[in-house]
């Protein structure tokens, strides 16, 4: 897997890393970084993407819109957005309309994750369903095995 160099609190994954920087997100996997990725997001730092940095994220996902796989991963349950437990006065409603907007806009699935290990977990068995699945339909792949 690679780990975007600007991740700044990179979980812990049980697949061998690589730190590299990133066009589009957080994971990838080595040789995949211009079809696979995972955007990772703390709480806190996806509301200040929904509310503040609203357009610098928006240019992000654009960019996001080339690769065959992209997700956005937020570390924090649902629940907690809905129950406004962030450090902002903007509603839950808006927090998560522009959540699910982008998500339909760009193309791609958000999920929340309530822990880091069970975010750790999920993107393990992305990256592994998605790349069994170019083995499979004998796409080329990059040999990781060296």
């Amino acid at each position: 897997m690679v780990v975007d160099t600007r991740e700044q609190k990179p979980l812990k994954l049980n697949l061998p890393t690589v730190r590299k920087k990133l066009d589009v997100g957080d994971y990838s996997i080595l040789g995949c970084e211009s079809e696979f990725a995972i955007e990772r997001k703390a709480k806190e730092d996806f509301v200040k993407c929904a509310t503040v940095d609203r357009r610098r994220f928006q240019r992000e996902l654009e960019r996001s819109r080339v690769l065959d796989y992209f997700t956005l991963m937020i570390e924090c349950d649902e629940t907690e957005i809905e129950e406004e437990a962030y450090r902002s006065k903007v509603s839950h409603r808006a927090i998560l309309a522009s959540a699910y907007a982008w998500g339909a806009k760009y193309r791609f699935a958000v999920q929340f994750n309530g822990s880091r290990a069970a975010l750790a977990k999920k993107i393990e068995r992305i990256a592994y369903y998605w790349y069994r699945d170019r083995l499979l339909r004998g796409q080329p792949v990059p040999d990781l095995v060296r």
